[in-house]
Formats: C-alpha cells, structure tokens, sequence
C-alpha cells in the first residue's frame, strides 16, 4: 500500500525497483526479509486454481510453534546449534512483546540471536551490545542491542565467551513462535519442536490460516513496461482490506469512494491471503507455486499485459526488519513487500523503517 505520512516523524522509506525473471528464480526481497505475518496473493483473470489440493500444497510443512517461557540458553546448547541452526534454519519471534516497551528477540535464518534488550534488563544481563540507533542520546540510552552470531567458533562449552554468554542468557525467558526448515527434505520440520519438549517446554503446534475469495467483473489496473503507480499498491491494499471499489461507470456516493487507476479493464479476480508466522523458505515455496500457476493462466488466457503480485507484510515488532538492519516501531514499525510478476519481469516495492531520528517538538 502507499506509504502513509505520519505527523512529526518520518514516513516509512519506500522504493520500486524492476528486475528480470531469470528462469525460475524468485525476487530476492524475499530472501532478505525474515519475519512474514501475512502474504496476500492476487489472481486477475483467474476464478479457481488449478486442483482442490493447490491450497493444501501451499500449506504443507508450514505449521510453526508458540513456546511458553523458552530460557534464551537453549539457543546456545551445542546440540541444538549443530541439529538445526548448522543444518537448516531456525526462525524464532518473541510473542506478547512490543518492541517501544519491553525486552524482544528474534533468532534469524541467517543465524543470528538478535536482543533488543531495555537499559534494566541489559545491566542485568551483563552481555556486550550496543545503544539503539534510535536512541537521541547515547549516553542517556534507554534500549540495547545485542547480536550473537551462533555459528561462532567462540560458542563453544567450556570457552570463557561461551560461559559467560551462557551464563546471561540462562538469566531471560520468552514466549516465541519458532520454525525450522530443515536442509534435508526427508527431515521433519517438526524435529526441533520434539527436541524442545523432551527438555520439558510447553508448546503448541499453530496451523496458517487462510482467507479466499472471488471477486467478479473488477476494475484491475494495467502496469506499465517499466513502472507500476503508487496507485497501484493502494487499489491492492484496497482489495486486501475488503474496500468499496466503485466502477468508472458510475459515481461515487461517498466523498471516500474509491475507484480503480485508469489504465484498467475489466476481469475476474482471485485473492488469497496467508496469515501467521511464514519463513522466508515457505515463503519462496509459496511464490514459486503461485508463479508457476500464473505462467500457466497467462499461456491459456494469452494476455500479453496479464500479472499477478504478493503482498507481504512483516512483523511490527520484530528486532529486524531487513536482514539484520535494526527495526523501530517507535518511528513507524512498518516492514512489507510487494512482488507483482508481469511476463519476464518483477516490480517490487520495498518499505522499511526510516533511519532518521524522530524529531520531537517540546
């Protein structure tokens, strides 16, 4: 959607880039973005996907955990580092935590424990970080960020860094959401969740939900060869939220009638939304299904201007946003993606937390 202006603070920075399609490879924001709540995928030109089982494919091995009160040192036990942060990757969210007001975590793909720690909790802790970035005053810092790398040689049982890092992290307890997508296919994604209650942690297994629906003679904007409209991203996230589209043929009852941008014509639409805790790999899994069942519409259809887009937003309060750039939800705590394919091409737009300082005015 368009990045909205906010009173006092800078706007969430945004940026559409376009890139080719090389064979059947998948825009790279996907894999640089880590924490997914939801996905919503449009269709124009399209009423039914191809099987009863598409949607049971989507979904398939993407079920995640919530774990009640996960002592942060089992993320440095040598076992669970070699089983599943060496041989797949682990994606874990702290739950039931806002990132202005209380301690958060985050365990990236990539392999890193990022803490996003109060001034307090930080002492306490006595591990080595650094002041927010967003903090005005340094000096008078009230959060901390701290970054482990758990591929580190140093993480080792019986080394001094890793006794004193074990030492802290016994010391801090989260609720999270937890996955793990395994290298090998032929292991289970669940293993790690097995591993954890044999350790006697609570847990419950939480399926994706998921929202269709049909939208029938629908204005749907056209895109240019080589740009898309910020009108564009707004008509998407009007279908996304389930807004009143008036047609160009008649007029608006309400000074907030919204209409579609013009180039358009007219077609059916399919939407599907996604909602949960969705790794970057499922997420690549989900677009390449939904790339391949567009290629197929677009060879029968003919259309040379067809297209279909994927938009993903992230977590407010997730420590990172993009990679392991800081995230702040006391500037905007916005972090979303769109993709929209056209034939060999993509046009994403990116948006991210601004990384100016907030300006308040006493």
């Amino acid at each position: 959607m368009l990045c909205p202006e906010v009173w006092n603070f800078k706007a969430p920075k945004c940026a559409v880039e376009l890139s080719e399609r090389k064979g059947g490879s998948s825009p790279p924001v996907i894999a640089q973005h880590y924490f997914n709540h939801s996905v919503s995928l449009f269709h124009p030109r399209a009423m039914s996907y191809p099987d009863s089982n598409f949607v049971g494919d989507l979904l398939q091995n993407t079920g995640y955990w919530k774990v009640k009160r996960l002592s942060l040192a089992e993320l440095i036990d040598k076992e669970f580092i070699a089983k599943f942060v060496k041989e797949g990757e682990v994606t874990l969210l702290s739950v039931g935590a806002r990132i202005d007001t209380d301690d958060v975590v985050a365990v990236t793909p990539s392999g890193f424990l990022v803490l996003n720690l109060l001034r307090s909790t930080y002492q306490a802790t006595g591990l080595e970080g650094k002041p927010s970035y967003f903090e005005r005053s340094k000096k008078e810092a009230t959060r901390f960020v701290v970054t482990i790398d758990l591929n580190d040689e140093k993480l080792t049982p019986g080394k001094k860094y890793y006794d004193r890092v074990h030492r802290a992290l016994s010391k801090l307890e989260f609720d999270v959401l937890l996955a793990w997508d395994p290298l090998d296919p032929m292991v289970s994604h669940l293993s790690i969740m097995l591993w954890l209650i044999r350790r006697k942690y609570k847990a419950r297994h939480i399926e994706q939900t998921v929202r269709q629906k049909k939208l029938t003679d629908l204005d749907v904007p056209a895109i240019g060869d080589e740009s898309v409209s910020p009108a564009f991203f707004e008509w998407l996230g009007m279908i996304s939220i389930g807004g009143v589209l008036e047609s160009h043929d008649t007029d608006g009852e309400y000074l907030s009638s919204y209409s579609c941008p013009v180039p358009s014509t007219r077609a059916d639409c399919l939407y599907l939304q996604i909602r949960g805790f969705l790794t970057r790999k499922r997420m690549e899994r989900i677009f390449k299904l939904h790339q391949e069942f567009y290629a197929a519409e677009r060879a029968k259809i003919g259309a040379d201007n067809s297209w279909f887009a994927a938009d993903v937003q992230g977590f407010a309060d997730s420590p990172v946003s993009w990679g392991l750039n800081e995230h702040s939800f006391y500037v905007d705590g916005d972090n979303s993606y769109t993709v929209v394919s056209a034939g060999d091409k993509f046009f994403t737009r990116k948006s991210w937390s601004s990384n100016s300082m907030p300006k308040i005015k006493q």
